[in-house]
């Protein structure tokens, strides 16, 4: 264990040596640090921009990009104290997303948050920022766009509003609301007749937003987006032609397998899976061993069998919720309401209580009927309600950001991304 620390020390250290030494020397290049928020308690990461990346074909993935959108996409979360948008204005300031500073530009909004004062079911906390890049051949606007997806509360509301037909609703709604905060900040900082690039990133919630709006920029504009732990955002055919959107998510992340696949869901843009057990590309046991040196630093404990059972649960836990559902119109009749008082902490009746209860425990018998390892240690007080199991709990501790981030910083490149084929039909 001692080795571990040290060896991680070591590697966190290069990080930040080596963003320093190339924002020192390289004007392309800026570090931010962020807090990487987490139920194990938070801690904070650096990592470079080189605004070069942007110059790359846009379809193409890039690990730097995709590791730099993960601190932007977390650093979007709400603050739990002082200014709830400070960390994201942090953040935009460091990577010097300040268009202000451009003389016919001065004095302009360059950087603008909305629904961060507070948490409502109708809010969607949006961050956007903007700065030229100067090393194409004429300088391009790029806006940086963040969306939050943490310390939300009611808007779980959103998450839950699938509706009855077509593509997710409650991100439709969001999407739109961001699309139209997007035109109004291009106006008003004079960039509405400008051939803008758009970068995107969302964790959670904010990842599934940031897929439904990156699909319908990229119709006529260059996307970068990135997005973690995204739901199921769309039905029928997804837009994958522009390219613009990876959507990184842990084959052991049940929020990644919601709404039900069986009711024709999916993503915009490609699905990337963070290495698993279910991989057959790759020997998954040093990968393995790479996360847990970083992964040990943000939770104080290790996993050593990693997804081997839990890849295998979440897909049973995916499958067994929606069993009850049936389709989408007994969906928002019959359980809707009762899921936004399990995820709210809102008191539940008799009733309701007793049907949450009831379906917890089949989800958990489905479970435990695959588990063949112990389960990892789950920070406390981290649970879907009082009734949930410890194998529902250690499934949604899944979702954490500290799970994605340790993975994208233990990875020195995106290849063990890039080969992964794993599909919700692959489970044992």
């Amino acid at each position: 264990m001692i080795k571990r620390i040290l060896a991680c020390l070591l590697l966190l250290a290069c990080w930040s040596a080596a963003a320093h030494g190339c924002a020192e020397n390289d004007p392309y290049v800026h570090t931010a640090s962020f807090a990487i928020p987490s139920a194990w308690g938070s801690r904070t990461a650096q990592l470079p921009l080189d605004d070069r990346w942007f110059m790359q074909d846009a379809s193409v993935y890039h690990h730097g990009l995709a590791r730099i959108s993960l601190a932007m996409a977390v650093s979007a979360f709400r603050g739990s104290a002082g200014r709830a948008d400070a960390p994201i204005r942090h953040f935009f300031d460091q990577l010097n997303f300040n268009g202000a500073q451009e003389a016919d530009h001065q004095g302009l909004p360059c950087v603008q948050t909305w629904d961060y004062a507070a948490a409502g079911e109708d809010t969607i906390g949006t961050a956007m920022a903007w700065k030229y890049i100067n090393c194409f051949e004429s300088p391009v606007p790029v806006i940086a766009i963040a969306v939050c997806g943490g310390n939300y509360g009611d808007e779980w509301a959103n998450n839950l509003n699938i509706g009855l037909r077509g593509n997710h609703e409650g991100f439709e709604i969001a999407a739109q609301k961001m699309i139209d905060r997007l035109r109004q900040f291009e106006q008003d900082n004079l960039l509405a007749d400008a051939n803008c690039l758009y970068w995107l990133a969302g964790f959670g919630r904010g990842g599934a937003i940031c897929d439904v709006v990156a699909s319908s920029l990229s119709a006529s504009s260059t996307v970068v987006c990135y997005t973690f732990a995204a739901p199921f955002t769309t039905v029928g055919p997804a837009k994958t032609q522009h390219g613009g959107a990876f959507n990184i998510v842990a084959a052991s992340d049940p929020m990644t397998m919601l709404p039900p696949q069986e009711w024709g869901f999916t993503r915009h843009g490609r699905t990337l899976y963070l290495p698993s057990s279910l991989d057959a590309n790759h020997d998954y046991a040093p990968l393995l061993r790479q996360f847990n040196a970083v992964y040990s630093q943000f939770t104080g404990a290790t996993d050593p069998a990693g997804d081997r059972d839990l890849a295998p649960m979440a897909r049973a836990a995916a499958k067994e919720i929606a069993s009850p559902f049936q389709n989408r119109a007994t969906y928002q009749h019959a359980w809707q309401g009762i899921l936004l008082k399990v995820f709210t902490g809102r008191h539940l009746g008799i009733g309701d209580m007793l049907r949450a209860s009831s379906l917890l425990s089949d989800v958990t018998k489905a479970v435990q009927s695959v588990q063949r390892y112990a389960l990892p240690p789950v920070p406390d007080g981290l649970s879907l309600g009082a009734f949930a199991s410890r194998e529902l709990s250690t499934l949604y501790a899944q979702h954490d950001p500290a799970l994605y981030a340790a993975w994208m910083l233990a990875l020195p490149e995106g290849n063990v991304l890039l080969t992964n084929s794993l599909t919700l039909t692959d489970a044992p």
